[in-house]
């Protein structure tokens, strides 16, 4: 492929459909990504800026403190 838009469109789709299908087989519920995806999309988006700026550790050590 030679434009990169396309392979990031085509891994989006392909990553979020297996996510969505392995949501409803495995959990028998249905994946919050359905009913709200600009909200699911910008948490993934979070998630990945923190990770790759070391600081995704500190968030969940902070949403999973007892």
């Amino acid at each position: 492929m030679q434009d990169w838009r396309l392979l990031l469109a085509a891994a989006s789709v392909a990553g979020y459909g297996c996510a969505g299908w392995l949501t409803a087989s495995f959990e028998g519920n249905r994946p919050a990504t359905f009913g709200h995806p600009v909200w699911s999309f910008y948490r993934d988006l979070r998630m990945l800026a923190l990770w790759a700026t070391g600081r995704l550790k500190l968030e969940l050590e902070k949403a999973f403190r007892p």
